[in-house]
């Protein structure tokens, strides 16, 4: 699973634009960059003692943010709560993830980002469109255009549903944790 933890938090952005800084500054998505870049940049980089010592500090960070308790463990020790889900149409994570269109997806995104630097347990549940959606450019004046976002599945991270008995409607949801949940279609 991508942890998009990097999305919010930009202390590892120095590193993603050394090893491709046009693709960084296009796509701002480190899962493109680990797919295009060669293994003789990657080692001619981890030669240079200030990039080693980066990547290091990034790892400390990242180590530090997901093995200390978070506000929600200190506050709630024990707690019986142990997932959320919150249902969105749209999750404005980041824009290599391109699910978001406006407010909405702005809010969602906030609100799962503010969850996770504080440590409660909850996991979005939305839809992934293969088109994606549109994104609204604004001139200076009234006048908008829209432009649609495709989303590349081979730059993202994705992983399908497994379905968890003979039952066609059950499926397991993985996410930090797994859960089971049951559709209904309706005519």
């Amino acid at each position: 699973m991508l942890n998009l933890h990097w999305s919010w938090n930009h202390a590892s952005d120095e590193i993603w634009e050394s090893l491709d800084s046009e693709v960084w500054q296009t796509t701002q998505n480190p899962w493109v960059i680990l797919r295009t870049v060669s293994r003789e940049k990657i080692q001619s980089l981890l030669a240079n003692p200030d990039f080693r010592q980066r990547l290091q500090s990034c790892q400390r960070h990242n180590h530090k943010s997901f093995t200390e308790e978070a506000w929600f463990q200190k506050k709630y020790p024990g707690s019986i709560l142990s997932l959320v889900a919150y249902f969105s149409m749209e999750f404005m994570l980041t824009k290599a993830l391109p699910i978001y269109s406006g407010r909405l997806g702005n809010a969602a995104g906030d609100q799962m980002k503010a969850a996770s630097n504080l440590g409660v347990p909850v996991v979005g549940v939305g839809l992934l469109y293969g088109q994606g959606y549109f994104r609204q450019n604004f001139d200076l004046g009234i006048e908008g255009t829209d432009e649609v976002a495709t989303i590349r599945r081979t730059t993202l991270r994705l992983f399908g549903v497994a379905v968890t008995s003979s039952d066609p409607h059950l499926f397991r949801l993985c996410c930090f944790r797994s859960a089971i949940f049951k559709y209904v279609q309706s005519d």
